[in-house]
């Protein structure tokens, strides 16, 4: 009972409370709010950023990568922009011979207004290859030179009013002491913040909303008034006096042992229906699980009959195989030898890869990939029409001039790192095709 009253209690003066922070006279306020937004070359504030959605993350295994990791960006603008994007290519560890790795990847990219394009990657390596989106950056060129970067923008918001006095402003009819304390800058000499200043009264007679003097305290409850000054009691509601402090204390003792009596049926109801389904739905789970306990044994019983099969499977495999241990040793040292070459081999061709593209890069200045079909490409994209961004196309073009349009620059040896000149012709894509198809077909 004692708790049930002292929530009534707080909750009366919570309610209080929150009344007394609503304030009637507000103004604006220009605050700063930090962030992660579009800023232009003089380094103000332009919007919010690009949107950055459906980030796909992809699995390499020995049959390659494909789809690859990607995601989208939306341009929610009402104009073009093209976008230097710069993100990171992340692979977790697997195992020794598949450590974590990261890659710093670059791309070039033009999204009309209000649509979106997808950023395709590649793989690292065998397993789960992903693309880190807090590593995203990127730059807008074209019809708006733009820049995404963390810093502050302006922003408003409505907050109450500070009077003279250094205190929130008071709203009309709240009770005061001088002008500087109200919202209106008018504190009435009845006491209370108003819009006008009220007449002066006589002696022993009061201001009443600026239409009469009238004397204080001499209305008993259930009386009239024009003011609320005028009850004994000090209150009143509707124009009619209200009983006095006392007596509503009273009455509200009363009021509350009723309803804290009413409360404690109810909650007492309450609980024993709650605990009753409580308790049928404890025992529903229990025989729930119950049921799923006696499953899961019979299901281990089946499963443990199998293993005992197979192990009886096993000892008669065993016992020939141990006749035939120094053949089995064998084997197993065959397999570690196959496995051996073959972890030396990738290495071989990764150092390959990275030698390969290390010396043209030294050669012609310039940081190089491989693209996912084997080619290597210059880092940045495009570096001038028709190129397309592959090194084969470009040295060919620089020696002869041009590449006829449709048509495929093709290595003789089929080997795609050797770029030389002499390696290097220009074919139909029929042509071309069917270069490689007569290479499978008599090899």
């Amino acid at each position: 009972m004692k708790k049930i009253l002292l929530f009534l209690f707080m909750f009366i003066f919570l309610l209080s409370y929150v009344s007394a922070l609503e304030c009637e006279y507000k103004v604006n306020e220009t605050y700063q709010e930090f962030g992660n937004y579009l800023f232009d070359s003089n380094g103000d504030y332009f919007g919010e950023p690009l949107i950055l959605k459906d980030f796909v993350s992809e699995y390499m295994n020995l049959e390659g990568c494909s789809p690859v990791p990607s995601f989208k960006i939306y341009n929610q603008y009402d104009f073009p922009v093209n976008l230097h994007i710069v993100y990171t290519l992340f692979h977790p560890r697997i195992n020794t011979y598949y450590p974590e790795s990261e890659r710093k990847m670059e791309s070039e990219i033009e999204i009309a207004p209000y649509s979106e394009e997808r950023i395709d990657s590649t793989c690292l390596d065998i397993g789960t290859n992903q693309i880190l989106e807090e590593s995203i950056s990127y730059t807008i060129t074209g019809e708006k030179e733009l820049i995404l970067k963390k810093g502050n923008r302006q922003m408003q918001r409505e907050i109450c009013k500070i009077c003279p006095s250094g205190k929130q402003c008071l709203n009309d009819n709240s009770l005061c002491n001088s002008d500087n304390e109200c919202g209106s800058l008018i504190c009435n000499i009845a006491g209370f913040c108003g819009n006008t200043k009220v007449m002066t009264c006589p002696n022993g007679l009061m201001n009443c909303n600026n239409q009469s003097c009238l004397y204080p305290s001499i209305k008993e409850s259930g009386e009239g008034y024009s003011c609320v000054w005028e009850c004994k009691s000090g209150s009143g509601k509707s124009g009619i006096c209200e009983r006095d402090f006392r007596e509503n204390l009273i009455f509200l003792v009363f009021i509350l042992i009723g309803l804290g009596i009413g409360l404690y049926f109810i909650f007492k109801s309450f609980y024993k229906k709650s605990w009753e389904k409580e308790e049928s739905r404890i025992i529903k789970e229990a025989e729930e699980k119950a049921e799923e306990i006696i499953s899961s044994a019979k299901n281990k019983l089946k499963r443990l009959s199998d293993e005992i099969e197979k192990s009886e499977k096993l000892k008669t495999e065993i016992n020939s195989l141990k006749r035939g241990s120094i053949e089995a040793r064998k084997i197993k040292k065959e397999l570690e030898e196959t496995n051996e070459s073959i972890q030396k081999e990738r290495i071989r061709q990764k150092e390959e890869i990275d030698n390969t593209l290390e010396a043209y890069g030294k050669r012609y200045g310039h940081r190089f990939v491989l693209d996912n079909k084997g080619y290597i490409r210059f880092a940045k994209g495009f570096i001038s029409a028709g190129i397309g961004g592959y090194l084969h196309r470009w040295i060919y073009k620089n020696a002869h001039g041009k590449i006829n349009d449709g048509y495929e620059i093709h290595h003789k040896d089929f080997n795609k790192f050797n770029n030389e000149i002499n390696n290097l012709e220009e074919l139909t894509p029929k042509e071309h095709q069917d270069k490689h198809l007569n290479r499978h077909r008599y090899t």
